[in-house]
């Protein structure tokens, strides 16, 4: 069997710094005659190459079933050079495209460059040969012009249910086996035709079958749009001209990335947890020392604990696409995010860990691994460039599946809930936003509505919580509150978050987000708290009239709340995101008249008394990243 070289690149991670914008030296490339664009062509062609991933993007959304991908958009599409590079990609989910590139060269390596066809597509997701976790099914597609291999077109999208041991194939798993089916690279199709096996193999394993056979037409449909964009590019400018120009945008790109880095030279490092691993309790802990040398950023993951038993670990590509995903977030946002921003960045990832596990350890739950990457990185970074940093988001999306059979239709059904969204921390000169999807996923809420309309479920109630926001100068976005029961029937249900125990941080005084919770109220009256140390279980019963409570992380503070705007304060008691209790318990400002007129000097008299007592106290809270911070450090919360 031939090794891919996302499988070399595993280990070479794991020994020493591995160049995220290198390509192994074995994999082909096209001659390209270099010569200069004028600024024009140049800017038309950088446009155009994103705006084919933008159609590839609309094609999928438009045309796929279920609501996870036409709502949600938790998929992704991108386009490639014939040796793999990163191109342009559209406005989808980092975890996948950051690390979608390792697909393209598992399929290249699997089959070899000279016997990749017009016509054919290739199917994955395996997470150790290029995927990310085996919900994510990859297509990828070679672009021929004039019969030669000139690009890839490749999208990845998140399907309801791939097999394994629950709805929705995100169990609890000790190992990758129990998580679904796995899938090598595969050709499914050849030259043009349907390999019938390869679809009968998957609908075979799925609960779903013609929710997964439609949106995998969707990711077909997709790809061919993009290859239809790039050959009329290219019929319209030709070819020297368009591949030139995909050059030089990566250069434009890794000269961006350098000039917009702006980081001090110097080692920064930062520690933050995963609560339990669904199988064991206590802290996962991630360690990430970032190394900063003039324009190179290297990120060393050595420090951070053993891959785990249950299902949270990180493969090594989507660790890296974090680091780059982190890295977009502090510099400049015009940078088009091709392989030429990979350049200046070094990770060293060591073998066996959480952000490099070995085979077959569960990858399932990778998503919320993935944010704690982003915020150690920007944690390790916040002395140097407070600006540009925020504090801890709700790092979940708080993952539920449901499955059942519809008692309507008689069909079995699952439903992938992703509206169960944190808050975001605050920042320098604003606050966090409510109700965000972490930065991993980019996705988006559904509906009510649609809910109700495909799923036999009522909810109850779908709003923010309850003064739960970490508290500072610029205060935490809110995680949402959802109130949902089942209708004439029975559910398997399954939850996958995090920041049960551990809270998302606050920074320079701010106080830390909420966790998260899970709750079933059962109709016998019994009170259910599920996983309160973890916030992971798999297979439970949600009865009949039952009702699921479902709050999600909010985000830490960001500065001293005592010096949070008074006028701002008032905004927030006003709207209700802040109680009157809360304002003056976290903020000293103070009310009269029902909480609708400040008394400034209550106010003034009251944050003078808290000053002093709330300085020693930020000392403590910025503490975080030398000890796991759990719900005993803070009552409040």
């Amino acid at each position: 069997m031939v090794t891919a070289p996302v499988s070399r690149w595993f280990a070479q991670a794991s020994e020493d710094f591995l160049n995220l914008g290198a390509i192994p030296p074995d994999v082909p490339r096209v001659e390209v005659r270099r010569n200069a664009l004028d600024p024009v062509t140049f800017a038309v062609l950088g446009g155009a190459l994103f705006s084919i991933c933008q159609e590839m993007d609309i094609t999928l959304r438009n045309t796929s079933l279920s609501p996870i991908i036409n709502i949600g958009k938790d998929f992704s599409c991108a386009i490639f050079t014939s040796d793999a590079q990163l191109v342009a990609q559209a406005c989808n989910c980092p975890g996948h495209v950051g690390s979608m590139h390792y697909a393209v060269l598992s399929c290249i390596s699997s089959f070899g460059f000279e016997n990749l066809n017009e016509g054919d597509v290739y199917m994955l997701n395996d997470p150790y040969q290029g995927g990310t976790h085996l919900p994510d099914i990859t297509l990828i597609t070679p672009v021929f012009y004039k019969d030669e291999l000139v690009m890839f077109a490749g999208n990845r999208a998140h399907h309801s249910d791939v097999g394994g041991s629950c709805p929705g194939s995100f169990p609890l798993s000790d190992s990758i086996f129990e998580e679904g089916i796995r899938i090598p690279p595969v050709k499914f199709y050849d030259r043009g035709s349907k390999v019938p096996s390869v679809i009968s193999m998957l609908l075979a394993n799925v609960r779903t079958p013609e929710e997964v056979e439609g949106d995998i037409e969707a990711q077909l449909a997709a790809n061919r749009a993009g290859a239809r964009g790039l050959v009329r590019l290219m019929d319209k400018y030709g070819r020297d001209v368009v591949l030139c120009a995909i050059l030089e945008y990566m250069d434009h790109s890794e000269r961006a990335f350098r000039n917009s880095l702006n980081i001090p030279d110097g080692s920064y490092t930062a520690e933050d947890w995963m609560d339990g691993d669904g199988k064991t309790e206590g802290a996962r802990k991630i360690r990430a020392n970032v190394v900063v040398k003039g324009s190179d950023v290297f990120v060393d993951f050595t420090g951070t604990e053993a891959q785990a038993r249950g299902p949270i670990n990180s493969i090594f590509p989507t660790t890296a696409s974090m680091v780059v995903a982190a890295l977009l977030a502090l510099t400049d946002p015009t940078i088009m995010p091709n392989h030429g921003f990979y350049r200046p960045i070094h990770v060293k990832a060591p073998s066996g860990t959480l952000v490099n596990p070995t085979f077959p350890a569960p990858a399932v739950g990778f998503p919320d691994v993935c944010n704690r990457i982003v915020e150690v990185i920007m944690e390790a970074l916040t002395p140097v460039i407070p600006d540009r940093v925020i504090a801890a988001t709700s790092g979940t999306t708080t993952n539920c599946f449901f499955g059942g059979t519809n008692p309507t239709s008689g069909q079995p059904y699952v439903w992938y809930n992703i509206n169960s969204q944190g808050g975001w921390g605050g920042r320098s000169d604003a606050d966090g936003w409510h109700n965000v999807c972490f930065i991993e996923a980019n996705g988006w809420d559904i509906p009510v509505e649609t809910i109700e309309y495909r799923y036999p479920w009522r909810v109850l109630a779908y709003k923010l919580r309850d003064d739960d926001s970490g508290a500072g100068k610029f205060r935490g976005g809110k995680g949402n509150y959802l109130a949902l029961t089942p209708i004439g029937h029975d559910v398997q249900f399954s939850v996958n978050g995090d920041r049960a125990v551990t809270l998302p941080y606050g920074l320079f005084g701010g106080k830390p987000g909420a966790s998260g919770k899970c709750t079933i109220y059962h109709k016998d009256g019994r009170i259910e708290r599920v996983a309160p140390k973890m916030l992971k279980a798999d297979r439970l019963i949600v009865r009949q009239d039952d009702v699921l409570v479902i709050e999600a992380p909010s985000g830490g503070g960001y500065g001293n709340p005592l010096e949070r705007n008074v006028d701002s304060v008032r905004d927030d008691v006003l709207d209700g995101i802040v109680s009157i209790e809360s304002a003056r318990h976290d903020y000293g400002v103070v009310f009269s008249d029902g909480g609708r007129v400040v008394d400034f000097i209550a106010t003034a008299e009251l944050r003078a008394q808290m000053f002093n007592a709330y300085e020693t106290r930020s000392a403590e809270l910025n503490s975080i990243n030398r000890k796991p911070y759990t719900l005993d450090d803070d009552a409040g919360h």
